[in-house]
C-alpha cells in the first residue's frame, strides 16, 4: 500500500511538472516554439505569486517583454520599447498582420471582424453574435505594429434572442447620454447637454455573462461629453459607457469614466441606471438583465435566480404566486411575472435558496444578496 502511495505521489509530482513548467524550462519551451525569438540574449521569467496562470518573460539586451500563458502560448508581447536597445533584433522587420495571426493559430482568423480601426478583432458566432472572449489586438504606431493582445476563452452559452436592432439600441443610448447628469470630482452636480459618439464599431451586439451568471447580450455605446463639441474635440473630456440588453431594450448601466474636466451646473437629479443597485456579498454587481421595479416590489430575472441556485431545480410560471425548488413549493408574497418574454420573480424568492440570503431597501433603491464566501461574483 506504502509503494502504491509513493507512486502516486510521484505521478503527480510529474503530472506538476508538465503542468507549471520551472523558468528554466518554459524558456526552452518557448524558445522551442518560437524560433525567431532571439538566441543571443539570456531571457528571464519574473515571477509573481499572485498570478499562477501566466509567466512573464523579458528579454532584456533586445528590450522585449511577453507573456505567456502555462501551455506556452503568447498572451501579450510587446515588441519595441522606448528605451534604447544594446543590439538590433532581427526578426522586427517582418512583423505584420499574418506575423501576428500565425502566433496564435487557435483563433478562428476568418471569423474574426474588426469592431474598430485600430486593430481590435472579436470572434463572430454562427449565431450573427460576437464573443469578445476570443479577440486579438494590435497596436500600431506610426503604422508599425508595436504591441499584441489574445485571449481564446469562448462563451459557448446560447444567446438570448436579439430583439433590439443596434439603430434602436443607439437612439436609447442617445437620448441617456444627452441628458446625463452625475456628480463632479468636487461633489458639483454636472451635466452635459450634447454628447458625441466614439468607436461606432464596437457597438455590435455581444454575448456576455454578468455578475450573477446569466447570459445576456448587449449593445456597448462610448461617448465623450461635452456642451461644445466642434471646440472639444481635441479636449480630454468625460467618457461616458451605456450599456443596452439587446434583448429588452433596457439600459443595464450608465457611468462615468474618471475625468478632471467639470461640465454645467444643474439642478437635475442625477441620473441612475439601473433602477435598483444590486450587491452580492456586499460588492456592486451589474446585471444584465436589469431588476425591474413596480412599485414598491422589486423582481429579479428567472436565469439570475437560476444561477444562484447551481446544482438545483427552479421552475416558475407567469402569474404565479409560488415558484418550485426541487419540486419543492415555495410560495410568494406577489404573483411571478412575465416582461418582454422573461420570467421575473419577486425578490423574496431568492431567501428560499440554500446558502442564499436577501434583504432591499426601498429607500436606496439596494437589493443585497448574501451568498457562501466559496460563491463568489464573477
Amino acid at each position: 500500500m506504502k509503494r502504491i502511495l509513493v507512486l502516486v505521489l510521484i505521478l503527480l509530482m510529474s503530472m506538476s511538472c508538465f503542468s507549471e513548467p520551472n523558468p528554466k524550462g518554459l524558456i526552452a519551451i518557448i524558445q522551442n516554439k518560437y524560433a525567431w525569438l532571439p538566441k543571443d540574449d539570456a531571457p528571464y521569467v519574473e515571477l509573481d505569486s499572485r498570478e499562477t496562470t501566466q509567466y512573464k518573460v523579458c528579454y532584456p539586451q533586445s528590450k522585449l517583454y511577453f507573456i505567456f500563458d502555462k501551455d506556452a502560448t503568447l498572451a501579450y508581447a510587446d515588441f519595441y520599447s522606448s528605451t534604447t536597445r544594446e543590439k538590433p533584433v532581427d526578426f522586427l522587420a517582418q512583423i505584420n498582420e499574418d506575423f501576428i495571426w500565425k502566433l496564435r493559430p487557435d483563433l478562428p482568423r476568418d471569423n474574426m471582424i474588426p469592431i474598430s480601426d485600430d486593430g481590435v478583432y472579436y470572434l463572430l458566432r454562427a449565431d450573427g453574435v460576437v464573443d469578445p472572449g476570443v479577440w486579438m489586438w494590435m497596436f500600431k504606431e506610426h503604422g508599425v505594429i508595436t504591441t499584441c493582445m489574445a485571449g481564446n476563452k469562448p462563451n459557448n452559452q446560447p444567446a438570448p434572442a436579439v430583439k433590439i436592432t443596434e439603430a434602436e439600441a443607439r437612439t436609447i443610448s442617445q437620448a441617456v447620454a444627452k441628458d446625463y447628469v452625475s456628480k463632479g470630482n468636487y461633489g458639483v452636480i454636472s451635466l452635459w447637454p450634447y454628447a458625441f459618439e466614439q468607436h461606432k464599431r464596437r457597438s455590435l451586439a455581444e454575448i456576455h455573462t454578468d455578475s450573477l451568471g446569466s447570459t445576456y447580450v448587449r449593445y456597448q455605446f462610448t461617448y465623450r461629453l461635452s456642451d461644445k463639441p466642434e471646440e472639444d474635440k481635441t479636449r480630454s473630456l468625460p467618457q461616458l459607457d451605456v450599456s443596452v440588453n439587446a434583448t429588452t431594450g433596457e439600459v443595464a448601466y450608465a457611468h462615468i469614466m474618471a475625468s478632471t474636466e467639470k461640465g454645467v451646473q444643474t439642478d437635475k437629479p442625477v441620473s441612475q441606471f439601473p433602477a435598483v443597485t444590486v450587491t452580492r456579498n456586499t460588492s456592486e454587481v451589474t446585471l444584465g438583465f436589469p431588476c425591474v421595479l413596480d412599485d414598491a416590489q422589486v423582481y429579479v430575472l428567472l436565469a439570475a435566480v437560476q444561477s444562484l441556485a447551481k446544482g438545483h431545480t427552479v421552475t416558475a410560471i407567469a402569474k404565479a404566486m409560488a415558484f418550485t425548488l426541487d419540486g419543492s413549493k415555495k410560495v410568494l408574497p406577489a404573483a411571478i411575472i412575465s416582461r418582454k418574454g422573461l420570467l421575473y420573480l419577486p425578490w423574496q424568492a431568492l431567501n428560499s435558496l440554500p446558502g442564499v440570503s436577501a434583504q432591499f431597501d426601498a429607500k436606496l433603491a439596494k437589493l443585497e444578496i448574501t451568498t457562501p464566501a466559496g460563491k463568489k461574483a464573477k
